[in-house]
């Protein structure tokens, strides 16, 4: 695993790079588009893209128009590929995946902020993998309801957008992004009957207090997944580790969590938005259909 703090890297943390499993069948099937798991330098990518067969497909990227203090992903968008949508659906066809995820860039030099490259790759997705399921991780779409809406109404499983951080380090690590902005692109989807998903790192600088407090903003909008992960500095020019917090300091926040309310906690040091994502996503559904039933 390489990132810019290795060498402060604590034991509980260490592990084989990328795990060391073969990705080739995964990089083949993905070649010539852009996933998280590789611009992002997520620490995860060794096991979903060799034993799992998986990625998370990066829309619209690789270049952002932010420059978020703790994301590797580089500033400056590029033109939109408009065959991407058939490509990522034919990648996903590939890897015969039952469970599609999708992110993007920040895009806000498009009018709509590529929502309707989201609803278009949504669909190529269903077209092309009968039967699949798609999760979005969405920007915020500078705020614009009917982007939101648009996308959550597209036919996706899981709406994700992540609130990152706690608002206190907004200006430090999210310049551009407003968490009350945030809250309400979650509860605008969680409104028109998405199951909604939110994600935090923490290792910022925040305190327990203030986790809590985003906790109970997330629930009282709606959100049902959440997702805690420890932050590792992916370069120089990000922001520093504050603290690298301990396996059991995820655990309590995970019970905290679930106090709060939410359908489905995710929260150990290697937890990304994306982690186990399909099957959160079908213990949340199947938990659903049982109350339904009863």
């Amino acid at each position: 695993m390489k990132t810019y703090d290795t060498e402060r890297i604590p034991a509980w943390l260490r592990r084989p790079e990328a795990d060391r499993v073969s990705r080739g069948p995964t990089r083949r099937a993905v070649a010539g588009l852009n996933t998280v798991c590789q611009e992002a330098r997520c620490p995860n990518r060794g096991r979903c893209m060799g034993e799992a067969r998986t990625a998370t497909f990066l829309l619209m990227g690789p270049g952002c128009s932010r420059d978020c203090k703790f994301c590797s992903v580089p500033r400056g968008p590029a033109p939109l590929d408009t065959e991407e949508p058939a490509k990522v659906a034919a990648a996903a066809r590939a890897l015969e995946l039952g469970y599609v995820v999708l992110t993007s860039t920040t895009r806000d030099d498009l009018a709509d902020g590529g929502a309707r490259h989201f609803v278009e790759t949504v669909a190529e997705v269903k077209s092309q993998v009968p039967g699949a399921d798609v999760e979005v991780l969405t920007p915020d779409f500078a705020g614009s309801g009917e982007a939101v809406d648009a996308v959550a109404a597209s036919g996706v499983a899981v709406f994700g957008h992540n609130v990152e951080t706690v608002p206190r380090l907004y200006g430090a690590a999210r310049p551009g992004a407003d968490y009350a902005r945030s809250l309400e692109v979650l509860a605008r989807a969680a409104g028109i009957g998405a199951i909604t998903k939110s994600a935090l790192m923490v290792g910022l600088g925040e305190s327990v207090d203030e986790l809590h407090g985003v906790f109970r903003d997330l629930r009282s909008v709606g959100v049902s997944i959440l997702a805690v992960g420890q932050y590792l500095r992916p370069g120089e020019r990000q922001l520093p580790v504050a603290r690298f917090w301990e396996p059991e300091a995820f655990e309590d926040l995970e019970t905290a969590a679930r106090e709060t309310g939410f359908e489905a906690v995710a929260s150990a040091p290697y937890v990304r938005s994306s982690y186990r994502a399909g099957e959160i996503y079908r213990e949340v559904a199947a938990a659903r259909a049982s109350r339904a039933s009863s």
